[in-house]
Formats: C-alpha cells, sequence, structure tokens
C-alpha cells in the first residue's frame, strides 16, 4: 500500500513538473543587471509554445495591478504601485533608485524572459525605500 501511495505521489509530482507556466516581472536596471520590483501571479498555459497566450496574460496583469504602468496608481490595499516597487526594492537591498523606467518581461516554461512592450508611465524614484515623484 505505501509503494502505491508513494508511485502515485511521485506521479502527481512529475505531471505537475510538466506544467506549462506563464511568469511575469516587473524590473529596473541596476548595475548589476535587472532588479524585479512587483510580484505578479504565475498561470499556466495551453503549451509552452504559446507566447502569445503568456503575453497577453502578463499584458493584461500589469494593466489590472498597475493601472497599465501608473506608478501614481493606489492599489486595493491603499498603496502605490511606486511605494510596493520601493518597498520590493529595499528588501534586495536597494533603497535609493534614481529615475528608472520599469519594464515588464513574460517568460514560458522556465525559458528566456521576453520584453513585453511595457514601460512604466513615471520613472521609478526610491529614497531611503520610499516612493518619491522623480
Amino acid at each position: 500500500m505505501k509503494s502505491l501511495l508513494i508511485l502515485l505521489f511521485a506521479i502527481a509530482l512529475t505531471r505537475s513538473q510538466d506544467e506549462p507556466e506563464c511568469k511575469c516581472r516587473s524590473y529596473v536596471h541596476v548595475a548589476e543587471g535587472e532588479l524585479d520590483v512587483l510580484d505578479f501571479p504565475s498561470n499556466m498555459a495551453s503549451s509552452c509554445s504559446a507566447g502569445f497566450e503568456c503575453a497577453g496574460f502578463c499584458g493584461g496583469e500589469w494593466t489590472l495591478l498597475t493601472n497599465d504602468g501608473d506608478l501614481k496608481h493606489i492599489m486595493l490595499d491603499g498603496i502605490t504601485v511606486g511605494q510596493h516597487m520601493c518597498t520590493k526594492a529595499a528588501s534586495s537591498g536597494y533603497n535609493e533608485i534614481s529615475s528608472e523606467n520599469v519594464y515588464l518581461n513574460w517568460n514560458l516554461c522556465d525559458g528566456p524572459w521576453y520584453f513585453d512592450g511595457q514601460i512604466s508611465r513615471q520613472p521609478l524614484c526610491c529614497t531611503a525605500g520610499t516612493y518619491s515623484t522623480c
């Protein structure tokens, strides 16, 4: 009986790892490369070749969460998009960000990241982890 349960668990784990996943991220350029500044939900895609589907999902999430890249937009929790980004940057050790555009990327099945064409309406400025208008 234990062997059967272990086998079923292994099959379920393998199957869940094979499901095509679409990931979205918004980032700014920093000296070391790119810094993720806002978390987006991931989504299951129909296949690992469904690039248009993933790009559409990420573009929709960007529009919904940021009001199409408006860093002054107040999210459901009463905090601006820009402040969420500065808080996330500060949690990664970047308390100061000076006038950086925020970009949206998408990734399908852990492949390369693709630029979505979405850029924030305003540049991101963080001072001591606090969002401010540039």
